[in-house]
């Protein structure tokens, strides 16, 4: 059984691109609406693959792991930003006892 849809997507197009959408569709054998989508979650979905899913040379893979093998650089700025107290800490420890039921054995990290 289908999930029901509740939201509302609108798109404009012109008069050239709705006709074509509505041949592929048709072509399909499927309404406008489930044509667009199927089509743009397939997009969505191949888009989201690419930034999670690479592939390599065996030579780039050589030196994406010579990479990863090297020494972390000192970056003075990041090791200044991890000096300082961090600010949700001290908003978590301001509100702890609003956001913690009072039978949790939970405790506060400092």
């Amino acid at each position: 059984m289908s999930q029901q849809k509740e939201v509302r997507l609108n798109i404009r197009a012109t008069p050239e691109q709705r006709a074509l959408i509505e041949r592929a569709a048709s072509a399909k054998r499927t309404s406008l609406s489930a044509f667009m989508l199927d089509r743009s979650c397939e997009a969505a979905e191949q888009i989201l693959s690419e930034q999670r899913h690479f592939e390599l040379t065996p030579q780039q893979w050589d030196a994406f792991c010579a990479a990863l093998d090297e020494p972390a650089k000192a970056i003075p700025e990041l090791k200044a930003l991890f000096k300082r107290p961090s600010g949700f800490k001290m908003r978590q420890r301001r509100y702890s006892r609003f956001a913690l039921p009072k039978n949790r054995n939970l405790r506060l990290v400092n």
